[in-house]
């Protein structure tokens, strides 16, 4: 009997029971089906639309955090150099999560459902998205190459993120507020349906109290189950008791149908506690950027109340713990920086009431602002819409004086702290401003003599001092409105203003003279090197930079080939002697292949028993228009251009087929050049040559230079050792004129040494002439070694060298250098000559 009560209809019931219990229950349960079936609804569109808006959202907000942190992560790796695959590894991260975060934004665009509060917001957060994306990929790739600057520009990308993040931050708001409005219109609802059953069901039973007796077991007990399985589905409770769920009549479908939600509601339980805890990570991840952040931030609301700081903006302004608690003033703020100083301006009351009235109205700005105690701090303030603001904050003291001591290094030499040559031209360009007004402008050009030797001798060290006890000096001789810069090398240049008659360039010459012509103490030495200077004055000798270098640089060469620690005025006809001397390389680069080279010989004589006991070879150019040109004028050339090892081949090859025509008894000198000497293949060039002339190698002399062993002593003693190991001599030329001469001779053991024409010329006027040969002389003797004397032009010099000592000679007293096809008399007439 309960189980066909049970199953029968509830019309067939209430029928049974009366006419008005029927249509009391038809209105419940008509009400009832209309409750369910907008219930199911309202639950449909909560699963189908809002909660997937919001997990959109949440997603969003993952892969922008995700995003932001790993552009902290890129910077801060590549300022400590990581290799380069993990970084490019992070920066397609980047570039995926920038992609998923602009298509779910995209996506969320698309969608029909959203009201206009979400689609202003989601197309806000789109907008602020692409300026923030392009901001990474700017700092990406800066701090790929530079990663200070990268560092630097994280500022800015920083501002772009919480932009970015305060749009998502109200999308996620406008989306979480439609869902608990519409969960809450479910609770209104089932509270008034709830109501009306109960009501409903009180008149049935008053009405029906005896139907009520018989089917209270089938239909009032279940119309209470399933009363409380909605009042408790109503609040949110998924785990109520919904009893036998075996029935067929309406009720078991309301059972069925209550069941379908409940398990529905327990999946979006889940759901929604899952979102809740991923937007839990995410809210730490952001509170953890921002107290990360390089800058310090404030946000401050509409009635000028903090809303939240980071401890870097207190650390900016020297705020204790309790000045970053939300909710105090910005004058408490204001006044506590007054009071340790952290401000900026000399009247602290009207900085406090100026930013009062200013930071609610202030639009968005970017300032520098320096504080008292000497810091600059970069302020950016952004207006919100409430009428509050956010700000960033940060200390850029050493960042501006980094910046000024760059600024400083591209315009001055690093050396000498000088102008260099670009912030040269613009003072030229000033000064011939100024010469347009009617003023005079000398422009001097100066470098050092035989710097080079230092730098050789003593090393580059040395060199660099010397190069900075010259700016020294320099800048003592020169005023304070004219500019003196290193343009480069040994090379300096100098302004000269307010010229108003050549004294005044003449003194300032004289001044650079006398102080650079000083002796100079570098590293423990006495070095003199002296200068050598050419002036071009504006507007006679040019009104454009370029000009009055250029013939500045004309003279200064033509001081250089006057002899050294000169100064030359610009003069026209130095324009043809720069273009002679071009002429002259143009031709020197095709003489050797148009035979124009010619060996002469100069004998070298016994002084003992004046014999011819060999010759010297002497290059000379026989030019087609000028004639024969001796090497003192070529050979620099030869060595500048990089012609003078072929020249030098020449010559060796030359010498030896001609010696090796002689008597055994005649030894043939040849000078070798430094650059022929650091050849590696010198030694074996010189043995090819022996073997091809047939000439002995004892019978071979090459001379050399000081300059010569004056860069590499190691590999030079090698090459000595190699050419003696051949059985080649070793003669060292121009003997006392150089820095370390004897350090020389005990460095090595030479054949013979060439006592300097400068030594012999005033051999009979000096004493200390005589002297220095007579000291040659004698430690060539101690040592094995012969002397030759340069530069003998008459009998009393010879007697001189004789009574000192000296084994050998050569000049014109005995004859002047000739070629090889005048020797066969040359010889005969000379040794008849010598004899008598």
């Amino acid at each position: 009997m309960n189980r066909l009560l049970r199953d029968l209809s509830v019309s067939i019931k209430a029928f049974t029971a009366s006419t008005v219990l029927l249509l009391f229950m038809v209105a419940l349960g008509t009400q009832a089906s209309l409750f369910l079936s907008s219930l199911k609804t309202d639950l449909k569109s909560l699963s189908d639309s809002s909660l997937p808006k919001q997990q959109a959202v949440l997603e969003i907000a993952k892969s922008a955090i995700d995003t932001h942190v790993n552009v902290f992560r890129y910077v801060a790796w590549a300022s400590t150099g990581l290799n380069p695959a993990t970084l490019n590894r992070l920066r397609e991260q980047i570039g995926r999560d920038s992609m998923h975060v602009e298509a779910g934004l995209g996506a969320l665009a698309a969608r029909t459902d959203l009201s206009e509060s979400e689609r202003a917001a989601i197309s806000d957060a789109a907008t602020e998205w692409q300026r923030y994306a392009t901001a990474v990929s700017d700092t990406v790739e800066i701090a790929t190459t530079d990663p200070a600057l990268g560092t630097v520009m994280l500022g800015g990308t920083d501002e772009d993120y919480i932009k970015v993040a305060g749009d998502l931050q109200i999308t996620s708001s406008l989306v979480t507020g439609r869902t608990l409005s519409a969960t809450q219109d479910l609770l209104i609802q089932a509270d008034v349906n709830q109501r009306i059953i109960a009501w409903g069901g009180t008149l049935v039973v008053l009405v029906g109290f005896a139907v009520t007796l018989i089917v209270a077991r089938s239909f009032v007990t279940p119309i209470k189950t399933v009363t409380r399985a909605m009042q408790a589905v109503s609040v949110g409770d998924p785990h109520v008791d919904l009893g036998s769920m075996d029935r067929k009549d309406e009720i078991g479908q309301m059972l069925t149908a209550i069941s379908s939600f409940r398990e529905r509601l327990k999946r979006d339980n889940r759901i929604l506690a899952a979102r809740e805890q991923d937007l839990i990570v995410q809210n730490m991840r952001f509170d953890a950027a921002i107290s990360n952040m390089s800058q310090g931030l404030a946000m401050f609301d509409h009635d000028r109340k903090l809303i939240v700081c980071n401890a870097q903006y207190a650390k900016v302004y020297g705020l204790p713990p309790e000045l970053m608690n939300p909710g105090i003033t910005q004058q408490q703020i204001l006044e506590h920086r007054v009071a340790v100083g952290s401000y900026p301006g000399n009247d602290p009351q009207k900085y406090i009431t100026d930013r009062i009235m200013n930071a609610a109205t202030e639009r968005d700005t970017d300032t520098m602002i320096e504080l008292r105690d000497g810091r600059v701090i970069a302020v950016s303030h952004r207006a919100m819409p409430d009428g509050g603001w956010v700000s960033t904050h940060q200390d850029v003291t050493e960042k501006r004086r980094t910046e000024q001591r760059i600024a400083h290094l591209a315009s001055h030499d690093a050396l000498t702290n000088l102008p260099n040559r670009t912030l040269f031209r613009e003072r030229m360009e000033q000064a011939l401003a100024r010469v347009n007004r009617g003023e005079s402008v000398a422009v001097l050009c100066l470098d050092l003599d035989r710097f080079k030797e230092v730098n050789d001798t003593l090393g580059h060290p040395a060199g660099d001092e010397l190069l900075g006890a010259t700016a020294e000096r320099l800048q003592q001789c020169v005023r304070d409105i004219d500019t003196i810069a290193r343009l480069g090398g040994d090379e300096f240049a100098i302004i000269q203003t307010a010229v108003k008659h050549p004294e005044d360039v003449l003194a300032l010459v004289d001044r650079i003279l006398e102080a650079i012509n000083r002796p100079f103490e570098v590293e423990g030495h006495e070095v003199n090197v002296g200068a050598s200077i050419g002036i071009a004055v504006a507007p006679t000798d040019g009104d454009s930079a370029d000009q009055l270098l250029k013939h500045a640089d004309l003279a200064l060469y033509d001081a250089k080939m006057g002899g050294r620690r000169m100064y030359r005025f610009f003069e026209p006809k130095m324009n043809a002697r720069v273009q002679a001397r071009r002429n002259l390389e143009l031709d020197l680069r095709g003489a050797l292949a148009r035979g124009e080279f010619e060996l002469y010989y100069q004998p070298a004589v016994n002084i003992a028993t004046r014999q011819v006991s060999g010759f010297e070879a002497l290059i000379r150019w026989n030019h087609p228009a000028r004639g024969v040109i001796l090497p003192g004028e070529f050979i620099p050339l030869a060595e500048e251009i990089g012609l003078i090892n072929p020249i030098g081949e020449f010559v060796l090859r030359q010498a030896c087929s001609e010696a090796a025509k002689w008597p055994e008894h005649l030894h043939m000198a040849v000078n070798v050049s430094a650059a022929q000497f650091k050849d590696t293949g010198f030694v074996q060039f010189v043995a090819n040559t022996l073997a091809t002339s047939r000439l002995n190698a004892n019978r071979l002399e090459i001379e050399i230079t000081e300059s010569v062993s004056l860069d590499d002593d190691e590999a030079t003693l090698a090459t000595l050792r190699q050419l003696h190991g051949l059985g080649v001599r070793i003669a060292l030329d121009d003997f006392g004129t150089g820095y370390s001469s004897l350090s020389y001779l005990r460095s090595f053991p030479f054949d013979k040494i060439k006592i300097d024409r400068s030594f012999v010329k005033e051999l009979g006027s000096r004493p200390d002439c005589a002297a220095v040969v007579r000291a040659l002389a004698s430690l060539a003797s101690s040592l094995g070694m012969i002397t030759t004397a340069e530069g003998v032009e008459t009998e009393e010099q010879l007697e001189h060298l004789k009574n000192e000592g000296c084994a050998e000679a050569q000049g014109y007293v005995f004859c002047k250098p000739c070629p090889a096809r005048d020797l066969p008399s040359l010889v005969p007439a000379l040794q008849e000559r010598l004899a008598a």
